[in-house]
């Protein structure tokens, strides 16, 4: 009966350890901006999100790491930006800068387009795609 029960934790305990390395550590979001403001570079996007959070949700949260890993502006004052996200955070994140109304007393819209896992899963977005 004691190995029984022993062997029954060893079991969870791997299957907790699975699950652990199942979950990725980070996530990807494909985030659309639109703002009146040239030359608009990484560090200011970074000073907006973190702004952003620390307005939802207060001066403790501000400290997670938030990445931009590119900044594509087009002519019609849209930015496509790429961020990367710890995990268990993106909502956190999405939430902030989906109620973003402002920065620097300037109207700027953010809308999350699409979201992955891995990097290499927002090079492809099926609903955009032509049959």
């Amino acid at each position: 009966n004691v190995t029984r029960k022993m062997a029954t934790r060893a079991i969870e305990a791997s299957a907790l350890q699975l699950r652990k390395l199942q979950q990725p550590s980070h996530g990807f979001l494909k985030i659309q901006l639109m703002y009146r403001r040239d030359n608009i570079n990484a560090a200011y996007i970074k000073a907006m999100i973190m702004a952003a959070i620390k307005s939802l949700y207060g001066q403790v949260h501000v400290a997670m790491c938030v990445d931009v890993l590119k900044v594509t502006s087009t002519e019609s004052n849209e930015v496509e930006i790429i961020l990367r996200v710890p995990h268990n955070k993106i909502s956190m994140v999405w939430s902030a800068l989906t109620l973003m109304g402002s920065y620097n007393c300037i109207t700027c819209v953010f809308a999350v387009k699409q979201i992955s896992t891995s990097l290499s899963g927002l090079a492809v977005n099926s609903r955009e795609y032509n049959w």
